[in-house]
């Protein structure tokens, strides 16, 4: 089976696709695609890594609802008004009011407050719905 190299959302890496690689060496049989990944599972960090990230939105978010988000960013708020640190702050923490969002962006004016609450609602559809 041929494997298809997945690029990464941002400059940086969310906690979803750090979730997803560390799960995918936990269940797979052959040897490891990820050679860092498998020999961080090996160890106890790795472990624990997982074990918070499984508590965290990341669990609950998609490749491609993230990479919804990211369109809808760029639709609402264009692509310079914040940073790509920024962004995964955003993902991450999947804040759900304004006072949150500002938080992560610094508390700085990048934003007025209608952008803000695009992304708010934007970010909160990233997140799957357990049923």
């Amino acid at each position: 089976k041929m494997s298809v190299k997945k690029v990464p959302l941002n400059e940086y890496l969310t906690d979803f696709e750090v979730f997803e690689t560390l799960t995918e060496q936990t269940t797979k049989d052959e040897l490891a695609e990820n050679a860092l990944a498998a020999k961080c599972m090996g160890t106890e960090l790795g472990k624990k890594v997982l074990q918070y990230l499984d508590t965290r939105p990341a669990k609950l978010q998609t490749r491609e609802k993230l990479e919804d988000f990211l369109q809808l960013q760029s639709k609402f708020i264009g692509e310079d008004k914040i940073s790509a640190a920024q962004s995964i702050q955003i993902i991450n923490q999947v804040p759900v009011n304004d006072v949150e969002m500002k938080i992560l962006l610094d508390d700085s004016d990048l934003l007025d407050k209608e952008e803000r609450l695009h992304l708010i609602k934007a970010i909160g559809q990233s997140v799957v719905k357990k049923k």
